[in-house]
């Protein structure tokens, strides 16, 4: 059977800037979209984590009351951007407002607190920014050890600072690299191991093409090959986490350069995004932040017109919320407070299903549930997936991410005002989900004999093209533990994954 991986804490999060978090954090919109995240879990160890960036020396202070407002609210974690400096360009180390500025952490400390800080990540695509100064990026991250040397001039000032607030010094992030491929696993783990005082997280980003393509389509996110470059990606730098730092996608979205209408802002990239993410956290990732910028298509959050659906706006300059928002609450609902990630096999009524499922058994032994997530991850084909579970389940229910009510010629391509979870959507005007009941439909459990003897259940459930299905299923309460019993051991960390195995024609899970 397939292992199953530990769910991380704090694995979800959100990248912008810090001017984008001073301008919503006191918007009362966005915190309620923020709080729906959290309506089905009480716990604390799925806390959102924001990724901060941008010149810090250029924070007005109205920014971080409103970073502090937003941080007495969420459960969140943060990530923080500090500028990676980089000396050897005389026209850069002559930019003042490009210069590490190290009352930024104590700013931070004092703003936000320090329990709630993750890290602060050196720089931001260092790799991109030399290439853009007309600088041979492969010079500067490899061959020259110039970003080397940048980075360990900023981290030999950042450690008083990080010392004096959070009583550590292992508090820096990086390479924050736009295209990590420039590394192997040997070199990111030298690099972390170099820096063994200071890193404790190695960040990348994601994306899967260029925004300005015009040959792609929304098509192009759900398909195979998107999954198979995530997969390569975790395998490749997941090592990292044997030289002593965790592995984060600290920025990830549909297409670079802002994203592109009619793709990044659709279910499918929300379907895409959904699956990613959780292909990753199988392959040894602890993390992802979805970037959003200033009126761009893949944003999760606008505020006025943007240029995409007019329906998506109805005249309202409230904070309101972009497709991949959807993501984000799917994840949560199926998430909830955490457990062991299982990957799933599916069999299919319709072999052009392109489907994949996930499971999650959580980890308190008072949740008498087991979560499934369901995936159709086609553009066109509709038809009823089959899972087989094992176990004494009592009855179950699902809730759908779906686009109720539109033909399948238009679902890939349909926006938030057409997204429905369990049917239920975000108020353009409140942001906060309406109507107040989720709808779950009924489930039927056809009791079975697996292989080797263990009672399941058969499932047929009936799934639309480009969608998500959350199914519970019930388990008779567990027995409480004898009073005064001692606490089990801790778990090993399980070894990394294997390869998914090959695909056969009727099954399409990992």
């Amino acid at each position: 059977s397939l292992k199953g991986v530990p769910i991380p804490e704090d694995f979800m999060g959100i990248s912008m800037s810090y001017d984008k978090a001073g301008n919503f954090f006191h918007d009362e919109s966005f915190q309620n979209m923020v709080m729906n995240l959290f309506q089905y879990d009480t716990t604390s160890s799925q806390r959102v984590v924001f990724r901060l960036l941008g010149l810090e020396r250029s924070i007005k202070k109205a920014t971080w009351d409103s970073i502090a407002e937003g941080a007495k609210i969420f459960p969140a974690k943060y990530l923080l951007q500090i500028r990676l400096t980089m000396v050897n360009k005389p026209d850069v180390a002559a930019n003042f407002k490009d210069r590490f500025n190290p009352l930024h952490i104590a700013n931070a400390a004092r703003s936000i607190g320090a329990d709630k800080i993750m890290s602060f990540e050196v720089g931001n695509e260092p790799d991109w920014f030399a290439n853009n100064r007309k600088w041979n990026k492969w010079d500067y991250m490899e061959r020259g050890g110039y970003y080397d040397r940048d980075f360990k001039n900023v981290a030999k000032v950042a450690r008083s600072e990080l010392l004096k607030h959070f009583g550590t010094t292992r508090m820096l992030a990086g390479p924050a690299a736009a295209n990590i491929y420039i590394w192997n696993l040997t070199r990111a783990q030298a690099w972390v191991r170099d820096n063994s005082e200071s890193v404790n997280l190695f960040t990348t980003h994601l994306y899967t093409a260029s925004g300005k393509r015009t040959d792609i389509s929304y098509k192009d996110m759900l398909g195979d090959s998107v999954v198979d470059y995530t997969v390569w990606m975790m395998m490749k730098f997941g090592g990292v986490a044997e030289a002593g730092a965790k592995l984060r996608i600290g920025e990830i979205n549909s297409l670079y350069s802002g994203g592109q209408w009619n793709i990044s802002n659709t279910i499918a990239a929300a379907v895409w995004f959904l699956d990613t993410s959780l292909t990753s956290m199988y392959y040894g990732n602890t993390g992802v932040n979805i970037h959003t910028s200033k009126c761009k298509p893949y944003n999760l959050f606008y505020k006025g017109y943007c240029g995409g659906v007019p329906s998506d706006w109805l005249g309202t300059n409230n904070t309101r919320v972009g497709a991949p928002y959807y993501a984000l609450l799917t994840y949560y609902q199926f998430v909830k407070g955490g457990g062991t990630l299982y990957p799933v096999d599916v069999q299919l009524s319709n072999p052009w299903i392109n489907a994949r499922a996930w499971a999650i058994k959580p980890s308190d032994y008072r949740v008498n549930e087991v979560r499934l997530l369901v995936i159709n991850r086609s553009w066109w084909a509709s038809g009823f997936i089959q899972v087989d579970v094992a176990g004494d389940f009592t009855e179950g229910n699902l809730v759908r991410l779906n686009t109720a009510g539109l033909p399948w010629q238009q679902r890939g391509f349909a926006t938030a005002g057409f997204m429905y979870l369990g049917g239920q959507q975000v108020d353009l005007q409140t942001g906060k989900l309406s109507p107040p009941q989720q709808y779950r439909e009924g489930l039927s459990l056809a009791r079975i004999t697996l292989p080797g003897g263990a009672r399941g259940v058969r499932l047929n459930v009936w799934s639309e093209a480009v969608t998500a299905i959350i199914i519970t299923l019930k388990t008779p309460p567990a027995p409480a533990p004898p009073p005064n019993a001692p606490s089990p051991p801790e778990p090993p960390s399980p070894p990394p994954p294997s390869p998914p195995p090959k695909k056969k024609s009727s099954s399409r899970g990992i």
